[in-house]
């Protein structure tokens, strides 16, 4: 959950010039649905329309031209191409609830998330998306 906010605040700041698919999944049913939500109203904050659906492992692995791994590492895996990891510090578990409760305000519309979405963009993996 902690790494998952991060992730959606990039992808909110990301302007595709051809269309794309966002396919998320998590072990956890109920995290993957609220960071799906968080995913969208970042998108609709900046009037995207990428299109954010929650699937089986497989199903989201399907036809994919890449994939951001989420947890104690974020990595990017092209197919048949190494790409670099990206590693994020896993917080106290105060953190991890910070972010449970922050998306559920940002869910709630109680707080803005675009000072967020602006502080909190991972750059290497925005640069990686528009070289992509």
């Amino acid at each position: 959950m902690e790494v998952a906010p991060k992730i959606s605040a990039t992808l909110a700041n990301f302007f595709a010039e051809r269309p794309i698919e966002i396919r998320c999944w998590d072990e956890h049913a109920e995290a993957c649905d609220a960071m799906c939500r968080v995913l969208r109203l970042f998108l609709k904050e900046r009037e995207l329309k990428y299109p954010v659906i929650r699937l089986e492992p497989y199903q989201a692995l399907e036809k994919a031209d890449a994939l951001i791994m989420c947890g104690d590492l974020m990595t990017i895996i092209e197919p048949g191409i190494l790409v670099p990891t990206f590693r994020f510090e896993r917080g106290q578990d105060q953190q991890l609830d910070r972010y449970k409760f922050q998306a559920l305000r940002w869910i709630n519309q109680e707080d803005d998330p675009l000072m967020f979405m602006h502080e909190h963009q991972n750059l290497e993996l925005l640069s990686w998306l528009n070289a992509f």
